[in-house]
Order: structure tokens, then sequence, then C-alpha cells
């Protein structure tokens, strides 16, 4: 950050930090993925929060237009999350995120098929394989929710790696789960 102008501490720029500052900590994950030449994924957990703040728009605006390009677009996938649907239609429709992004629901369901396929995969494309027991154990961990079950994978992926391995085993799966337990509650 401070090759880019920008202090370490963002509590340094104030309450109301200039338009440049706040559009070079935008650009901050297209820099970085150019200077490492690499895909790059920025994710945004609760978008519509910002939108609240005086400079939300700004904001927004700013990472529209900043990741809308073709070739930023290539290099950096912006991931947006967020519940609040009234809020995300805000964001679409007055700030035009639509242009970066497109919305899509979330079921509170996803069956047993798609997880076992689509977890296979993702842990495959991160140069991770996951034991057949392991991903049973896994998929039925959380019946099927998407938040609890994800961040599960997450972490067995993390145990995973942790225990110095590229094979997920039932034991990196045991401990994500009593890791999410004791996050989640249940």
């Amino acid at each position: 950050m401070k090759e880019q102008g920008l202090p370490i501490d963002l509590s340094e720029l104030g309450n109301a930090p200039d338009a440049r500052a706040v559009r070079e900590v935008v650009a901050l994950p297209l820099k970085m993925a150019q200077r490492a030449n690499q895909p790059t994924v920025f994710y945004l957990d609760e978008l519509q929060r910002v939108a609240d703040y005086s400079d939300g728009e700004t904001f927004v605006l700013d990472l529209v237009d900043v990741y809308t390009n073709n070739e930023q677009n290539a290099l950096v996938s912006v991931l947006v999350d967020g519940s609040d649907e009234r809020a995300l239609r805000l964001l679409d429709e007055e700030f035009n995120l639509s242009k970066l992004c497109s919305a899509y629901e979330l079921g509170d369901f996803i069956h047993e098929s798609e997880w076992r396929s689509g977890l296979a995969d993702h842990f495959k494309r991160v140069g991770l394989k996951i034991e057949t027991v392991a991903l049973e154990e896994l998929i039925h961990c959380a019946d099927g929710r998407p938040y609890p079950t994800m961040l599960v994978a997450q972490q067995s992926a993390m145990n995973a790696r942790e225990f110095g391995s590229d094979v997920v085993d039932g034991t990196a799966v045991r401990y994500a789960i009593e890791h999410k337990r004791g996050n989640l509650g249940g």
C-alpha cells in the first residue's frame, strides 16, 4: 500500500478520505494482480453496508468504473456478497453494479449430488484431492445448507495445508466441522 502512496493504517486517511485515495484503495487488488500477473478474486462481503456511508456512492462508482474494463475483468473477478435485497436493488439501480457482476440467488439447500461433483472439483482446482469418505462427511455435516458447508470445505482445505498434505482426509474435515460448530454454534 505504501508503494501506492497510501498509509498502511487506513485510519490515517481520516473520516472523509479524498476521492483519489478512495479510488486508489478500490484499485489495490487490480494493481496487486497486475504486479503478480495472476488472476485474482476481489471479495466484498456485505457491500450494501458501504452504500450507507457518506462516501459509499464514490466507492461503489469507482468499483464499477475500475473493474468493468474487459482487461481488468480478465485479471480480477469481483465477488460481491450481500443479503439485504433492498440495498442490493439500490446498488444495481443507482450505481449500475450489474455492469460489474451478475446477481445469483443462493438457495437454502443444495442437493447432495451437486455438492459431490462441485466440491471435488473445487478441491482439485486448488491442488487438493479429497478422500471419498471425507467428502461424504463434509456433504452431510450441514444438511445441504450452502454457507456452513462451504465454511467447512474452506476450513478442511486449510487444515490439509496446515497438516502439510495435498489430500483432504477425514481428520481435516472433522477438525473443520468442530471449528464451524465453535464459530456458528452447531
